[in-house]
């Protein structure tokens, strides 16, 4: 009713709760996309990624006023029930393509100022279908949802469990994990350093099927202390870049391994090259930049089109005019066993 269109940008800044989950399914039934901003950032951050993206909506809450005052577009507070529940309780005809933005997220700014990564529905959707055929219904039953919403791993713990009938465990922090409280999770997904703590501190991961690890390298010995001290079944060790919509490899171990744990190889509809600077293959053992292809693809970067067409090329090895690939900046190599190894 406020005019949501489809790949109209709307920022939602909201305390984890459920508040925050119905507020993003809410965005995407009426077809926009959504701007996820975490209220815990500092407010300097907050006002930037509002600022830069131009959202002329906000879902926010009365609490956190203070946070989004510099906000000068329409703002609505999910506490205030009483106006909310005044609208029409019809169930909106959506529109949506699949080429349209299901969400934009920011990078971290590691290496300059965040950028807004737009991703589409079409790749969001190629994710939760490779997790279908990747992690079976007993793995997803129950999925740990502990990331930031402003993190892209915690697309992948939403949608791999929603889209199978799973129960999705929302939690502020995985390290709120132990063995006296009832959260009972089947897969959880976190990065190698939260994985660590939690070991540290005795956890057993007691009914966790699968355990998945990105974000940071994974360590050879960390994978074998968590078959030491856990009961976990399955460790995967998986990488990706937000501009390829949260993973693009994947890598799985059952038992403890003598070498440094590669990160793999693509997932479904993905296509990896290892290229020297003329764009030329590098063949197994050399080194190369990480050039990724296929269906995860962001459509670019926010008011960004110079950096767009830097970092997502045509691809140089298809016919098709609208291939490309993004040059992730990574060093990788292959190794003999065709597994992607991250330098």
């Amino acid at each position: 009713e406020e005019g949501v269109k489809p790949d109209t940008l709307v920022a939602i800044c909201i305390e984890r709760s459920l508040d925050m989950i119905i507020s993003l399914l809410g965005i995407l039934k009426a077809g926009g996309a959504y701007v996820p901003l975490d209220p815990t950032y500092p407010q300097a951050r907050l006002e930037y990624m509002l600022k830069d993206s131009s959202a002329p909506f906000l879902i926010t809450q009365s609490v956190l006023r203070e946070k989004t005052k510099a906000y000068k577009g329409i703002s609505v507070e999910v506490d205030r029930r009483s106006v909310i529940g005044t609208n029409s309780e019809s169930n909106p005809v959506s529109i949506v393509q699949p080429k349209n933005l299901a969400y934009m997220m920011y990078t971290s700014g590691s290496t300059g100022q965040p950028k807004g990564v737009m991703i589409e529905h079409a790749s969001v959707q190629a994710l939760v279908a490779w997790a279908g055929r990747k992690f079976g219904l007993q793995e997803r039953e129950r999925v740990l949802c502990s990331t930031s919403i402003c993190f892209d791993l915690f697309v992948f713990e939403l949608w791999s469990a929603w889209t199978c009938g799973g129960l999705v465990q929302c939690i502020n922090n995985v390290l709120e994990l132990s063995d006296d409280n009832q959260l009972r999770p089947t897969l959880v997904n976190t990065i190698p350093s939260a994985l660590k703590a939690l070991l540290n501190k005795g956890y057993r991961f007691i009914g966790v099927n699968t355990i998945n690890l990105a974000g940071e390298p994974l360590s050879q010995k960390l994978i074998n202390e968590i078959f030491e001290k856990s009961d976990v079944k399955s460790v995967n060790n998986l990488y990706g870049p937000s501009e390829d919509t949260t993973y693009t490899t994947h890598a799985n171990f059952i038992s403890k391994v003598g070498h440094k744990p590669a990160i793999g190889k693509g997932i479904d509809n993905t296509q990896l090259y290892i290229l020297d600077n003329n764009l030329a293959p590098q063949p197994q053992g050399l080194t190369g930049e990480l050039h990724i292809g296929g269906a995860g693809l962001a459509r670019g970067y926010l008011s960004r089109p110079d950096l767009t067409a830097e970092k997502f090329i045509s691809n140089p090895f298809s016919s098709d005019p609208t291939s490309r690939v993004y040059k992730t900046g990574d060093l990788c190599r292959y190794r003999s066993d065709g597994n992607l190894e991250f330098l």
